[in-house]
């Protein structure tokens, strides 16, 4: 899929029944770097409202996103996706408890190739909730662009948060499948 133009970027969001006012600009904003990867996996229009369902025009999973695949976790909270990223530090632990050595019997895998998947769609849902949260909230529009900019964009200390806690989760179930000789 060939990114989209700086026109179509720029322009604003279809509006069908008037309480889209969202424009690509506010995806731009908040996506930071990057941003034409994650601009055409977001629903026309864009909702105000979170609870409401989008309507999609693009497909349930956005391509192939290398990132997501190889670093799942730090990616997560590098886009600030934080209780995506705590999940998928829960959930091999957990299935890890369950099952010992679930890890290496495929789950670590299953996981990883799903947000390769869907990463690029989750991360569209996240900004489309949280710029429809901006515009509900917010009237002036200078603060809505600050919250937006604000919970979007990227963290780099997420990113080494994750990777640490990645890397600190594989340890420990590493630890737990290996008999270590006690000295």
């Amino acid at each position: 899929m060939n990114p989209p133009s700086a026109t179509a970027i720029g322009s604003p969001l279809p509006q069908t029944s008037g309480e889209s006012r969202a424009s690509r600009e506010d995806i731009l904003h908040f996506v930071g770097p990057r941003s034409a990867v994650y601009v055409g996996n977001l629903p026309d229009p864009l909702p105000q409202d979170s609870t409401k369902e989008p309507s999609r025009s693009r497909p349930w999973f956005g391509g192939w996103h290398w990132p997501a695949f190889l670093w799942t976790v730090p990616w997560m909270f590098y886009r600030k996706m934080y209780s995506g990223g705590v999940i998928l530090i829960v959930l091999p632990v957990f299935l890890d408890h369950i099952l010992p050595g679930a890890l290496f019997l495929g789950s670590g895998i299953l996981i990883a190739v799903a947000c390769g998947l869907f990463a690029k769609s989750w991360y569209a849902e996240h900004a489309t909730r949280r710029i429809g949260k901006a515009y509900r909230e917010f009237e002036d529009p200078r603060i809505r662009q600050a919250y937006i900019e604000h919970a979007g964009g990227v963290s780099v200390a997420g990113a080494v948060f994750g990777f640490l806690t990645q890397v600190a989760t594989i340890s420990v179930i590493i630890l737990d499948i290996l008999p270590l000789e006690r000295l």
